[in-house]
């Protein structure tokens, strides 16, 4: 569950959601005789979370993205100016409240994957390519891409805390 929350960004019915079919499709793959227990079924599961995460979002990015220039427009038209201009005190608080989790969530997905998979849950860069489905080199260049993109997201907080100087 840990594995799809942070993938999904805290959305906890979407990782709800991930987590039920994933492990639905284990439970029918077990009863049709092709996923044994001997096998690794942690990863495989990791597996099936990860993958239909990314489809989803690949899915909800696609219909959001054709939606957004017609909700943005039909906003605008309705709405008067001062209802527009959000008070500076809400943007301030919502982007304070977690910076690590919103810091992941501006990755992108195969990168948040790659730091959650090794940083977060401690797995070897194989089993994490094994799960993604991708060679250990990829995870390597994914996982130092997200790593940078951290760094560089997270310092001015580390400063702001006193952290590093």
């Amino acid at each position: 569950m840990r594995h799809s929350m942070r993938l999904c960004g805290g959305d906890q019915d979407w990782a709800q959601d991930l987590v039920q079919d994933a492990l639905i499709a284990g439970f029918s793959e077990l009863r049709a005789g092709r996923l044994e227990l001997e096998r690794n079924v942690k990863s495989w599961l990791l597996q099936v979370i990860t993958n239909r995460f990314i489809n989803q979002y690949n899915r909800n990015k696609k219909w959001t993205a054709e939606r957004r220039v017609e909700d943005v427009e039909a906003e605008q038209a309705e709405q008067p100016l001062s209802a527009k201009i959000e008070a500076p005190d809400a943007t301030v608080t919502a982007s304070l409240e977690d910076p690590i989790l919103l810091a992941l969530s501006d990755l992108q997905e195969d990168q948040r994957a790659c730091v959650l998979m090794v940083d977060v849950q401690d797995m070897s860069y194989i089993e994490a390519a094994e799960v993604l489905k991708v060679p250990v080199g990829t995870v390597r260049s994914r996982l130092a891409r997200g790593r940078l993109k951290l760094y560089s997201l997270l310092l001015p907080y580390a400063k702001s805390r006193r952290y590093v100087s």
